[in-house]
C-alpha cells in the first residue's frame, strides 16, 4: 500500500510526500506558483528520504536517512474540477497533465482542507 500527497501552502511553499507499507518515505520540498494560463510551476529544492515507525496504528516518527539539495523545475498544466475521491465521495479535484514524480506522485488529487498539516520531516530524527 502507498500514500502520495501534495501540499500547497498559501505562502507559496509546499511539499510532496510518498510513503509505502514497510516504512519507507520521501519528501520533496518545493516552491510553487501559478500563471494566468492554467500553468503550475513547481520548483523542487530539497529531497529527503528515510523510514517511519508506527505505534498504536498511527505514524509516530520519521527518521531522515538522506537529504539532498537540488533544483528541479516542473511546468505543469492543471485543472480544478468537481469529481470524487478514492472512496467515491464528492470532492474537488486537482488534475495535472503529468505526474509530479513518475511512479509515485501522480497527477490527480482530491482536495483536503487542513490548515494544521505540517511537513512530516520537520523535527524528524536525523
Amino acid at each position: 500500500m502507498e500514500n502520495a500527497t501534495i501540499v500547497f501552502r498559501a505562502d507559496g511553499t509546499g511539499w510532496t510526500y510518498w510513503a509505502r507499507d514497510g516504512g519507507a518515505f520521501y519528501v520533496d520540498r518545493l516552491r510553487w506558483r501559478t500563471n494566468g494560463d492554467g500553468g503550475l510551476e513547481l520548483r523542487i529544492h530539497q529531497t529527503l528520504s528515510g523510514t517511519w515507525t508506527v505505534r498504536d496504528d498511527a505514524i509516530q516518527r520519521h527518521s531522515v536517512d538522506n537529504r539532498s539539495a537540488h533544483t528541479t523545475n516542473l511546468i505543469l498544466t492543471y485543472m480544478v474540477m468537481a469529481g470524487h475521491n478514492v472512496f467515491g465521495a464528492p470532492a474537488t479535484l486537482l488534475r495535472l497533465d503529468r505526474s509530479v514524480r513518475l511512479g509515485a506522485i501522480g497527477k490527480r488529487f482530491a482536495l483536503k482542507r487542513d490548515t494544521q498539516v505540517e511537513d512530516p520531516t520537520i523535527g524528524a530524527r536525523q
